[in-house]
């Protein structure tokens, strides 16, 4: 799907002057894809084909990838690999004897992962003319040295199998499905799947299991969150085996806390281990802010590292983190970043360091600030103000009846003449408040803090104008 100019390009260039065909492209894209579709339209024009793959198990073995293709008797075949002579002559007339006649290709796939000794006879037999080369090259794969001096050559030909489109990907998944997809559908599964083939027909097939991709009115349509299979997850880790200790690190750490910044790796080896990954394609720098910032390469290793991560080092490397980022002065998004972790990590989030918040946190632990001091001129938390507010109506005001509940009680149009003495024991209309010392400096605190209850509303303001017109 969509690879229908790259396989053309390779099969003209087998058939015509080239001798070697390099694929590259990251793992699942569709290398092996396009090279079988290459190598099945060569057969069908009268070509023979061989077919070999590298293995990283077999890489240390001698004609590991090789002696089961060219040779009928493969012990035969190793036991010659002691003399380079005997064994180019060997495998010379061995694929001699499999063409019959015909023009022969070898199809190679991972071909970084087979041992020297093939690729030095694969090497010799392509630039004898006894056969062509058609090769896979994962990203970031160093191409064995026995074919550099084949990639360097004029003949030679590069193809670079780039990701699918939203297009390609819905036309791939309309195919599969049977029906015509969603426009959305396919955007989110284009955005999970990064134009990957592989992780695209897991995807499809998870959510298709977990009921997330359902097919209403003949449209195939994402109701739900889109999950991978089981075999997805088998062949991210498959590949995260390989790390080492520093790049198993720097791994987890991303899975759990991505995106970092690079100097917020602190543990020793960290650079180098960044450098690998970076050059194996298993994490990408974004350099467009003002710190360089680092991810992984794909969603799916993040969730498949975070399943493998034992509770008790997530847990560790969380709050190791934290402390990383909180050690250095922090911004907004650094202060949320650690409140995250170690939420994450089930402990309380550290309040932040910002001047605004230390003045609020030293001015509010202050049993008795000094007279006439002020709080900071900064908004408290909604609640803090409603609890304010409540405060300021109830403290300080007498629980003794009020004055006109006393002139109820008299006879309508009655009135004293004569004002109470002033050593009488009516009492005072504000007595002397009982509250603590604290709580009055939070009443004080409160009568300078914005509150929105005491805004009036716009149709407030109008009842109050049209009762003072009435009243006038």
């Amino acid at each position: 799907m969509g690879r229908d100019a790259v396989i053309e390009r390779a099969a003209s260039a087998i058939a015509g002057p080239s001798r070697t065909v390099l694929a590259y492209g990251p793992s699942g894209i569709g290398k092996s894809r396009v090279v079988q579709a290459v190598t099945e339209r060569l057969a069908a024009d009268g070509w023979c084909v061989l077919s070999a793959s590298g293995n990283t198990a077999l890489s240390a073995v001698p004609l590991g990838a090789l002696a089961p293709v060219l040779a009928g008797d493969p012990v035969g075949m190793a036991t010659a690999a002691g003399d380079p002579v005997a064994l180019y002559a060997a495998a010379s007339a061995a694929v001699r004897d499999l063409a019959g006649g015909r023009r022969t290709v070898l199809a190679v796939d991972d071909v970084s992962a087979v041992d020297s000794v093939s690729v030095a006879l694969i090497a010799q037999l392509v630039e004898a003319g006894t056969l062509r080369l058609i090769a896979t090259v994962r990203e970031a794969d160093p191409l064995p040295d026995a074919l550099l001096s084949l990639a360097a050559s004029g003949d030679a030909v590069r193809l670079e199998i780039a990701a699918l489109d939203v297009d390609q990907v819905s036309e791939l998944l309309t195919r599969v499905l049977g029906g015509p997809v969603a426009h959305r559908a396919a955007v989110e599964l284009h955005g999970v799947s990064h134009g990957n083939p592989l992780f695209l027909r897991e995807l499809a097939i998870g959510a298709a299991g977990a009921a997330s991709l359902v097919c209403a009115d003949g449209l195939w349509q994402l109701v739900g969150e889109p999950v991978g299979t089981p075999a997805l997850r088998d062949l991210i880790r498959a590949r995260l085996r390989q790390l080492d200790d520093d790049e198993r690190d720097a791994v987890e750490r991303l899975a759990l806390c991505e995106p970092l910044a690079f100097d917020e790796f602190t543990r020793p080896g960290a650079p180098e281990a960044l450098a690998e990954l970076e050059m194996h394609g298993l994490i990408r720098v974004d350099e467009s802010a003002a710190r360089m910032r680092v991810w992984l390469a794909h969603p799916h290793y993040a969730s498949a590292v975070r399943d493998s991560i034992p509770r008790l080092r997530a847990l560790s490397l969380l709050v190791e983190q934290a402390d990383v980022v909180a050690s250095r002065p922090m911004s907004a998004g650094d202060e949320l970043r650690v409140a995250i972790w170690r939420l994450d990590a089930g402990g309380p989030p550290t309040p932040g360091s910002s001047p605004a918040r230390r003045r609020w946190r030293a001015w509010h632990t202050t049993a008795a600030p000094p007279s006439g001091s002020r709080p900071p001129r900064s908004r408290p938390a909604p609640t803090t103000r409603r609890r304010c507010s409540c405060t300021a109506n109830s403290c300080g005001r007498s629980a003794e009846p009020r004055r006109r509940s006393r002139r109820s009680n008299a006879p309508s149009g009655a009135r004293d003449p004569t004002p109470p003495p002033r050593n009488s024991s009516r009492p005072s209309a504000r007595p002397a408040p009982t509250c603590s010392a604290a709580t009055r400096w939070a009443v004080r605190a409160a009568s300078h803090c914005w509150n929105p209850c005491r805004v009036p509303s716009r149709a407030r303001r109008r009842r109050s104008r049209s009762a003072r017109r009435c009243s006038s």
